[in-house]
């Protein structure tokens, strides 16, 4: 059956879906087979089991967040920037509603502001599309800098978190296994995943934070390919994507209630260490 996503919560790992035949079905996460994060306005096809959507594909047409290059978005932006598709497009519905709302206003009040919120728009996404493009060029793949792979003479940007990467469940089970007795830390990461990059700046790169993670084992899955042994490994711990954290014991086995879902900030973050770190 097809229908379109009406909302998905990370915290609760959970959506709603408007189907074609007029009802509503919940779905889990790990009912979702797409690549990347279920989306508000995704069409999809799936299996109706009484009220509940099982085995949730993206329907074919329908765009995927791993699909989304920064190409596209320049172009969006300088050609429609003003009404803030390039942001609807990479998911920032927030700003989207901002750029939509305020050049909206602008039209109809064109007479007394003179242009101005609207030329003051369209001068942003201007500026946001060559940055988006000259990013893409360079080689950047942060959509939260795009300019990074520019940073000629620029200060040194903060250590990159040492994390050893994982593909798939015997390379993990064998690095768990090698933590001689230290807790092990687990993090889901893709390139196309913006609460990814904000938990690599805001909350990896807090000092009190470094030093925890100093104490731990750090591994990570990178399921930007999203080929069958990343759908492989996040199936086994029952996650949709990226980002997703877990937390193992000094013996390997997963410490259950402290799994990180979603960006959070350095201080919950750090507590959710110390409870990792105090575990017996």
């Amino acid at each position: 059956m097809k229908g379109q996503i009406l909302d998905f919560t990370v915290q609760s790992n959970s959506g709603t879906i408007s189907a074609a035949d007029g009802k509503r079905y919940s779905f889990a996460g790990s009912e979702w087979k797409g690549a990347g994060v279920p989306m508000r306005g995704m069409t999809v096809d799936f299996e109706a089991d009484k009220t509940q959507a099982k085995a949730v594909y993206l329907a074919l047409g329908s765009a995927s967040p791993a699909s989304k290059n920064k190409v596209a978005a320049g172009l969006l932006a300088i050609l429609l920037g003003g009404w803030g598709i390039h942001k609807f497009y990479l998911g920032f519905t927030g700003p989207g509603l901002v750029f939509l709302l305020t050049n909206t206003i602008g039209f109809a009040i064109t007479w007394l502001m003179l242009f101005i919120p609207n030329l003051a728009l369209g001068v942003i996404a201007l500026i946001a599309g060559v940055a988006y493009l000259i990013g893409a060029l360079s080689g950047s793949r942060d959509v939260l800098q795009p300019l990074s792979g520019l940073r000629l003479g620029a200060a040194e940007p903060a250590a990159a978190t040492p994390f050893r990467r994982v593909a798939n469940s015997v390379e993990l089970d064998a690095r768990i296994q090698a933590a001689a007795g230290r807790p092990v830390m687990l993090d889901f990461y893709a390139d196309w995943c913006v609460s990814c990059k904000e938990m690599e700046r805001f909350t990896f790169s807090d000092e009190r934070v470094q030093a925890r993670l100093r104490e731990m084992e750090l591994l990570q899955a990178d399921v930007t390919a999203n080929n069958a042994e990343h759908a492989a490994l996040l199936k086994r711990f029952n996650l949709f994507g990226p980002p997703g954290i877990i937390f193992f014991d000094r013996n390997g086995r997963e410490i259950q209630g402290l799994r990180v879902i979603g960006f959070q900030p350095a201080d919950k973050f750090a507590a959710v260490l110390d409870q990792v770190l105090g575990f017996r």
